[in-house]
This record gives structure tokens, C-alpha cells and sequence, in this order.
């Protein structure tokens, strides 16, 4: 098990802002998992590198959340779309993955 696989367990997920290590729900870190985060902070950073998807991956994202109303971050957040959606779907209309998104009966939009 990896250490991203180690947190995904736990109920948390990762990503990189810049070279910034963010962990979320950042609210529910107790001491043990954040001395994890800070034991295991390379592995993580090197995991989550190799997974980063390509940037026109993130104008894309950007372009799809906007198409539903939402921020990037929600998209990921709610996991309408995952870092590994946007590395195979980049090249796909945004509006057809909105449309594909708005679609799921768990797609809920933000509250305004």
C-alpha cells in the first residue's frame, strides 16, 4: 500500500498546489495522520507528481466547471471528476463532459 493509498483508506485526498502538499478534509487530520503526512510527505509529493495530469488537463477542468457553474475544486472535491478522468479526457468537448457530469444523479450544484 502507498502512502496516497494509505490516506485514500483513511478517508482523505491529496493533491499538489505548486510544490505545496495539500490534504483534505484538513479538519478531520488527527495528530497520528498528520505525523504520517509529515513521515511519508516525499512519497506523497513524488505519487501525486507522477499522476499530475498534463495542463491543458486543467484549463479543460476549469472550462467544464465553469460550463456547470462550479469552481475546479468542487469538481474534484465532490469527485465528479478525478485527476485521472482529467488525464484521459482532456481532448473531449467540455460540454459533453458537463453534460456528462450534470447527468450523474449524485451531481449536486454548489449552493450559491
Amino acid at each position: 500500500m502507498t502512502a496516497l493509498d494509505y490516506l485514500t483508506a483513511q478517508g482523505f485526498s491529496a493533491c499538489l498546489a505548486g510544490e505545496r502538499l495539500m490534504v483534505s478534509p484538513a479538519s478531520q487530520l488527527t495528530e497520528d495522520v498528520r505525523e504520517y503526512i509529515k513521515t511519508h510527505r516525499l512519497e506523497l509529493i513524488l505519487d501525486l507528481a507522477a499522476n499530475d495530469p498534463p495542463p491543458l488537463a486543467w484549463v479543460w477542468l476549469e472550462n467544464v466547471a465553469s460550463l456547470l457553474g462550479c469552481s475546479a475544486d468542487y469538481l474534484l472535491t465532490q469527485g465528479s471528476i478525478d485527476r485521472y478522468d482529467m488525464s484521459e479526457l482532456y481532448e473531449v468537448s467540455p460540454h459533453l463532459a458537463a453534460d456528462l457530469v450534470a447527468s450523474d444523479p449524485q451531481w449536486q450544484k454548489p449552493h450559491q
